[in-house]
């Protein structure tokens, strides 16, 4: 073969492996950026679960959460046992103490992503002006905190939840134990 073949070879061959770096990365970058876009999708979606507790705070839950959604409050979170609640059951919770806690002001602290899942920290602070567990109402300022780890279906929906939330210093500040 002549030294002017070869060279055709070698830039032949040297240009296929340039294009498929490039259609490679160019992939690799639109992957990144489709990632990037999901997981943002995800951290909203999961704001917006934790906000819909807040009763000022309007939002369609339908496409936030995934048909057949469970959520797991400690201490079940703990076990991963399968003993959380509906998403019809957790309406009726959400419901109560919207009454209880009308103008809820939720701080989102923090927010991490890594697969399909996103753990919020966040932080309630409300004033109790209805029933809540039973307990009329103390019109006593209340904050608290926690953190809930929702698992993303392949939909992009909310599919679980585990709540891990200081229900001791709510329930302290409300007179509720010692």
């Amino acid at each position: 073969m002549k030294i002017i073949d070869k060279m055709k070879t070698i830039l032949t061959t040297a240009t296929a492996l340039l294009a498929l770096s490039l259609g490679a990365s160019k992939a690799l970058a639109q992957s990144s950026t489709s990632d990037s876009d999901t997981i943002e999708a995800q951290k909203a979606t999961s704001r917006a679960s934790i906000e819909w507790w807040n009763s000022d705070y309007e939002v369609d839950i339908g496409p936030l959460f995934a048909e057949g959604y469970i959520n797991y409050q400690e201490p079940v979170a703990a076990s991963d046992d399968e003993k959380g609640v509906t998403l019809a059951q957790l309406k009726e919770i959400v419901s109560s103490y919207q009454t209880a806690f009308p103008g809820t002001e939720v701080t989102i602290q923090m927010q991490i992503a890594a697969g399909n899942r996103v753990a919020t920290h966040w932080t309630y602070k409300a004033v109790q002006s209805g029933t809540y567990e039973g307990l009329e109402p103390t019109n006593k300022t209340v904050t608290w905190s926690g953190i809930s780890i929702d698992e993303y279906d392949s939909e992009g929906k909310i599919a679980k939840t585990w709540v891990v939330w200081d229900k001791y210093t709510m329930f302290s500040e409300l007179g509720l134990i010692k």
